[in-house]
């Protein structure tokens, strides 16, 4: 990143600038953040999720996204969870989803502390979060 961080930036700051990268950042409240790429065992748990979610969604207002969408958290932050719903209808063009109503996380070994911490207390609608691990098989709801 090529961008002095001394000045706390905007959320708007934020998606511009972070729309003209190419690697994946969040927004901490205050900058961003850069995240780490997911290994193949990751991705295959968030395509699970997803296809789980696709026939249960199917006839209802709601529909799943990840993990390039973003979502807004009462804390000023803006994150990219692997899998969100939310059942609110919004334009095609936005970056961020509304009102998500489950976060979906997967908990790789060495971001495990952070993703942890992650949850829906910070969402206002958000109704559960739910985090699958790749060294232990049980999921957190």
């Amino acid at each position: 990143m090529s961008v002095a961080l001394s000045k706390v930036w905007t959320e708007e700051e934020f998606l511009s600038w972070a729309r003209r990268q190419e690697g994946r950042y969040e927004f901490d409240g205050f900058k961003p953040v850069a995240m780490a790429g997911g290994s193949a065992n990751h991705g295959r748990i968030i395509g699970n999720i997803q296809a789980a979610l696709r026939g249960r969604l199917r006839g209802t207002p709601c529909s799943y996204f990840g993990p390039e969408l973003g979502i807004r958290t009462t804390a000023g932050k803006i994150r990219y969870p692997d899998t969100l719903v939310t059942c609110t209808r919004f334009p095609g063009t936005s970056y961020i989803a509304p009102d998500p109503v489950i976060v979906f996380e997967v908990i790789s070994p060495d971001s495990g502390g952070r993703d942890r911490i992650r949850s829906c207390a910070n969402m206002p609608r958000c109704q559960a979060s739910a985090a699958m691990s790749l060294s232990n098989p049980p999921a957190l709801v």
